[in-house]
């Protein structure tokens, strides 16, 4: 009995630290790679490096005569078409072309459907499919694994909680391993800065700003944690444990 409640505590342990932390990444995830979130970062990147390709006059005149007559016109990007509304080139300023495409071309992204799962993309030669990454595709992967991480993490509190017999004991075990999920922010913090390289995507992406970005959200989620496991071990250590208290009967 008493080994199968220390294989507990150490999985039960395991099982909440771990994907307790990932369930706190996955919230900032699944809230970057939202549409809303993403357009303004990746248009604004995409229009920064379209100006130092093209020529923008020479894009609005080929455009607006492409527009004659029609209701859209195709924009070449590599082997695929991007398709523009006529009726947004009408009124629009030269100076803000490259943003008009720059947004259109992002959409054609996300939206793009995809032959393979989530990760059979990114398994594929060649760095073009990354860009699975800015997709909606992969904004539902990180949604469906999401609610995975946080089923296991309840599994691995529950584990624990049953696992271990006092009061006392189960505060300061829940409190370390609290501490150690929030900790983990200063350590992925100090990770992004040395490993993650500058730029892996074919287009000019920053990925440490992204991951930055990211990070910053979700600060708040793991202070919380951190400043709630710290709470817990100093209450193990206050709360007196019970002691056995016998009647005495007169016969």
């Amino acid at each position: 009995m008493t080994i199968l409640k220390s294989f507990g505590r150490f999985l039960g342990g395991f099982l909440l630290s771990t994907f307790l932390t990932l369930s706190i990444l996955m919230i900032g995830l699944v809230d970057f790679t939202s549409h809303s979130n993403l357009k303004p970062f990746v248009t604004e990147t995409l229009a920064s490096a379209l100006s130092q390709q093209v020529d923008v006059n020479e894009m609005y005149d080929t455009l607006k005569k492409n527009c004659i007559n029609q209701e859209f016109t195709n924009f070449q990007l590599g082997t695929s078409q991007i398709k523009l509304k006529c009726s947004d080139l009408e009124s629009l300023q030269t100076t803000n072309l490259l943003k008009l495409v720059s947004a259109s071309v992002f959409d054609f992204i996300y939206y793009r459907a995809y032959d393979c799962n989530f990760l059979e993309c990114l398994a594929k030669p060649g760095t073009e499919n990354l860009l699975v990454l800015l997709s909606q595709h992969a904004n539902n992967f990180l949604k469906s694994i999401q609610h995975i991480f946080w089923v296991l993490a309840g599994i691995g509190a529950v584990m624990m909680y049953f696992s271990i017999d006092t009061r006392q004991h189960r505060l300061r075990t829940f409190g370390i391993n609290l501490t150690f999920s929030g900790a983990s922010y200063f350590i992925f913090n100090y990770l992004i800065k040395f490993l993650i390289p500058q730029q892996i995507l074919p287009i000019n992406i920053d990925v440490v700003a992204i991951v930055n970005g990211v990070f910053g959200k979700l600060s708040d989620y793991f202070m919380i944690i951190l400043f709630v496991g710290i709470l817990l071990i100093i209450s193990s250590y206050l709360i007196k444990p019970k002691t056995a208290t016998k009647k005495n009967g007169k016969k």
